[in-house]
């Protein structure tokens, strides 16, 4: 009997332990239940996030159809803008060539013009200055030829006073010469600068 006392003690400390074992079993499942749970609203969660993802990718993919089409449109108008201006830049470009061409003939048959009438000036002028030269050198050896019969002329023969007076006319001849002899000169100076 006390075999059999002894077989039930040893059952029920069995059992004790079956039953710690299954508690720690227990909980453990109700702990892995709650882990599952846990993983499953993380998957929910997940699957949520990914359809959004999914469908903001969708959006994004539309408007970047829309975007794609519009641009084309746009790049199709610039390339019709950009022929149409390289266009208008050879018309104007030609038009300009046109004028500044014309503008340049008109302007040389100006100057031209003005070229000839200044060398016809300065041609005039020149001849004038040598003349003018031509005279005073002549003047000059006119008076060096009077100053030489003055010194060899005696009182007796010839009035001082009138040799004198011719001798002054002379000078202010010569000197009115080479005053238009500068003037001649300035005026020639002038032209040829312009």
């Amino acid at each position: 009997m006390f075999d059999k006392i002894k077989a039930v003690i040893q059952v029920k400390e069995e059992l004790d332990k079956v039953k710690e074992k299954l508690d720690i079993q227990s909980q453990s499942v109700d702990e892995l239940s709650v882990k599952i749970a846990e993983m499953q609203h993380g998957v929910e969660d997940f699957i949520d996030k990914q359809k959004q993802i999914i469908n903001e990718q969708k959006r994004i993919i539309s408007e970047f159809q829309k975007d794609k089409l519009t641009l084309a449109e746009h790049v199709d108008d610039l390339k019709q803008e950009l022929y149409n201006f390289k266009m208008l830049k050879s018309q104007m470009q030609s038009q300009i060539l046109e004028k500044f061409d014309t503008e340049l003939q008109n302007q040389l048959l100006k100057h031209k013009e003005e070229l000839k009438i200044d060398v016809g000036n300065y041609q005039h002028i020149k001849s004038q200055i040598n003349e003018s030269v031509t005279h005073l050198a002549s003047l000059n050896i006119q008076i060096a030829e009077l100053k030489k019969i003055v010194s060899h002329i005696s009182q007796e023969d010839f009035e001082f006073t009138k040799v004198m007076n011719k001798i002054a006319q002379y000078e202010q001849e010569k000197q009115e010469l080479r005053e238009r002899l500068d003037k001649a000169e300035r005026v020639a100076a002038r032209m040829i600068r312009s």
